[in-house]
């Protein structure tokens, strides 16, 4: 895959650059060639993949987190650098999810859980090819004006990493789409 956008939404990327690096890594190793059809990818292999690369770098998956007033769905992936420890969401879900996964970060800052968010969101030309309704980075645009008044503590960062396909290959077999919530409610439907 293919980092198009860094969105600094707080902080000093500088000071995370092994974070970074890392999680670079491995977006750029989760090699995405999807076929050219509207709709016709699912969105959480694409996740899984990427997750996995990081689970071989030391992240945990699914990290768990006590927020105070929050029933949150554990991180994606977590690792703690020592000097620092950092929080990992990918967006599979609609655009409240998007919403929900950034307040997490937010959450987890203030908390003292995370000193670094991260947030991949798809582009809107990839959004074009994933399962109907994926949250993306062209829906959230007009409210990260907000998000960045929130104050947050000195020597913290969060950030919206915008991705894309590798590739478009019309012989390719679509990524498969989830079986479970709105994607299943879907596939009744049609």
């Amino acid at each position: 895959m293919k980092i198009i956008e860094t969105i600094i939404l707080h902080g000093d990327p500088i000071k995370f650059s092994i974070a970074f690096s890392e999680v670079e890594k491995a977006i750029k190793n989760s090699k995405i060639v999807i076929p050219p059809k509207k709709k016709g990818n699912g969105v959480k292999p694409i996740k899984t993949k990427t997750v996995t690369i990081l689970k071989n770098d030391g992240w945990k998956e699914e990290h768990k987190m006590d927020l105070e007033g929050m029933r949150a769905k554990p991180l994606d992936a977590y690792k703690d650098f020592k000097r620092y420890r950092v929080g990992f969401e990918w967006e599979t879900g609609n655009i409240s999810s998007s919403f929900r996964a950034l307040m997490k970060l937010y959450k987890a800052v203030i908390e003292n859980q995370v000193e670094l968010g991260i947030h991949v969101l798809p582009s809107r030309a990839f959004y074009n090819y994933l399962t109907d309704r994926v949250g993306n980075i062209t829906e959230m645009l007009p409210y990260l004006d907000i998000y960045k008044r929130v104050q947050l503590p000195k020597n913290t960062c969060i950030v919206i990493l915008v991705v894309e396909h590798d590739k478009l290959d019309e012989k390719v077999p679509p990524i498969p789409k989830g079986r479970d919530g709105m994607s299943l409610s879907r596939r009744k439907k049609a």
